[in-house]
């Protein structure tokens, strides 16, 4: 091999060698984002912690961070004791904030879209699952209520399945004043590439939009690798020793 041809060979090596390692970046990278957006909440200030909020229920914000708001939605301080305080039934983990739907006599509703491509082979091979999760409630016997729907759409917006949760009405809370905890788990819907995520507080008949929600969540999941079943105690808490865990609404 003469040395003109050996440093051609060695040009080639490290060109190829380069395009190697650059094609397994980009792999690397593309695995890192997916999983960077499975296990864990995917909606945007669901807590309504972000951002302004009311005070005392009389000095409605207009700001909502990651939402886009229709109506006159509201964030109220539960501090305030307006409408709901922290003696009602409100989530473990209420933070200070709530959603609510306004003080005037109108519809409200926030919404999102969530970007899930980044799981799309996880998703097309019909194995991702969600969990949504939402604290949906209102005020005293007043009939307004908030629900959270989900829908699951292809890369061109067309609608491959949803899940709702709520209402939570005040029969469902015997006039009691709070939040209630409502869950549902499924499968992602192959071909979703997107999220849209909504919360709608339809105001009824009082004197203001009472309607409450708070720690909204969606989580994707991927598949966890199977447990053996075999050689291990099958019964759950057979030995009385699993602490109690705190139901997950209380009446403080």
């Amino acid at each position: 091999m003469t040395a003109k041809s050996w440093k051609t060979n060695q040009r080639l090596y490290r060109r190829r060698t380069a395009l190697f390692l650059l094609a397994a970046l980009s792999l690397g990278c593309a695995s890192l984002n997916a999983q960077s957006i499975l296990g864990r909440n995917l909606i945007v200030n669901g807590d309504a912690e972000a951002g302004p909020s009311d005070p005392d229920g009389h000095h409605p914000i207009s700001s909502f961070p990651g939402w886009t708001a229709q109506g006159t939605p509201d964030v109220v301080q539960y501090a305030s004791d307006y409408n709901i305080g922290a003696t009602d039934i409100v989530p473990l983990d209420d933070g200070n904030s709530y959603f609510t739907g306004g003080r005037t006599q109108a519809d409200s509703s926030l919404s999102q879209n969530i970007d899930l491509s980044s799981a799309a082979a996880t998703i097309d091979a019909g194995t991702a699952t969600f969990v949504a999760s939402a604290y949906l409630g209102g005020f005293q016997n007043e009939p307004e209520t908030a629900q959270m729907t989900i829908t699951f759409l292809s890369s061109s917006g067309g609608t491959l399945g949803s899940t709702t949760l709520g209402p939570v009405t005040s029969d469902d809370r015997e006039d009691r004043t709070g939040l209630w905890y409502r869950r549902t788990i499924g499968r992602v819907p192959v071909g979703t590439r997107s999220a849209g995520v909504v919360l709608t507080m339809p105001w009824q008949a009082s004197s203001t939009n009472d309607g409450a929600a708070d720690n909204l969540s969606l989580i994707v999941n991927a598949p966890s690798a199977p447990q053996s079943l075999l050689g291990t105690n099958l019964i759950v808490n057979g030995n009385a020793e699993t602490p109690a865990v705190a139901d997950p609404t209380i009446d403080r």
